[in-house]
C-alpha cells in the first residue's frame, strides 16, 4: 500500500508539472467562417479573442454562433494538446507509475 501511495504522490508531482507547462502552451483557433480567431492556453485560459473580418453583415444570432463555434474549438484543441503532454510526461503512461 505505502508503495501505490508513493506512486500517486509521484503522479501529482507530474501532474503538477504538467499544469505549469500547459500554463505556458498557447493554441489559436479560428472559427468556421474565419470571422473570429480565439487564443486559448493548454489550461484553457481565454487570452484573447480577434475579431478578423467587418461583422456588421451578421445578424447577433450569427455572430453569437461564430463565437460558441470558436471557443468550442478552442477548448477542444487545448484539452488533446493537454492530453498529449500529460500523457507524454508519464514514461510508460499510466502503467510506468504502477496504476
Amino acid at each position: 500500500m505505502f508503495e501505490n501511495l508513493k506512486n500517486i504522490m509521484q503522479l501529482k508531482k507530474q501532474m503538477d508539472q504538467v499544469k505549469k507547462e500547459l500554463d505556458n502552451v498557447e493554441v489559436r483557433v479560428q472559427s468556421p467562417k474565419n470571422n473570429i480567431e480565439i487564443t486559448i492556453t493548454g489550461s484553457q485560459e481565454v487570452k484573447s479573442v480577434n475579431i478578423l473580418t467587418d461583422l456588421n453583415n451578421l445578424s447577433k444570432e450569427q455572430l453569437a454562433q461564430e463565437i460558441q463555434e470558436a471557443v468550442n474549438k478552442a477548448i477542444k484543441e487545448s484539452q488533446t494538446q493537454a492530453a498529449k503532454k500529460a500523457l507524454g510526461s508519464i514514461p510508460g503512461g499510466l502503467s510506468g507509475i504502477g496504476l
